[in-house]
């Protein structure tokens, strides 16, 4: 398992909690960001780690950056991009039908990018 290979606490823990992130809600974690504590009691359990080490893991940014670009080289993470946004238009106009609401349309968008396992970029520019 790819996290074990983690020397540190604080590496397997944080490892684990950005391919969370990025499986649900669909992104990953930042410095600044508040982390759903239970997430972060969740992964704890299970990897039997105290969820103090996930504010060492917070402060180096290179290892969240490495840790990240090599989840998404793992399981295919994408980052969103104009021709993302061209397929999900073409995935969404012959279903357009099925959405009675701009909220449902929206909510069928964050499930496709999640099932395509692209990265969600901020709000605004899903919008454009």
């Amino acid at each position: 398992m790819r996290i074990d290979r983690r020397r540190r606490d604080s590496n397997r823990f944080g490892f684990a909690v950005q391919l969370c992130l990025l499986r649900y809600p669909g992104w990953p974690a930042t410095r600044r960001g508040k982390l759903p504590l239970p997430l972060l009691q969740y992964v704890a359990e299970q990897l039997q780690i105290p969820t103090e080490h996930v504010d060492e893991y917070a402060r180096r940014e290179p290892t969240r950056t490495e840790h990240l670009q090599e989840i998404m080289e793992l399981y295919g993470f994408r980052y969103y991009s104009t021709v993302i946004a061209e397929e999900l238009a073409a995935w969404s106009k012959p279903q357009a039908h099925l959405w009675t609401t701009p909220t449902a349309l929206l909510m069928a968008l964050l499930e496709e990018m999640r099932r395509r396992r692209i990265i969600l970029p901020a709000i605004s520019m899903i919008a454009q």
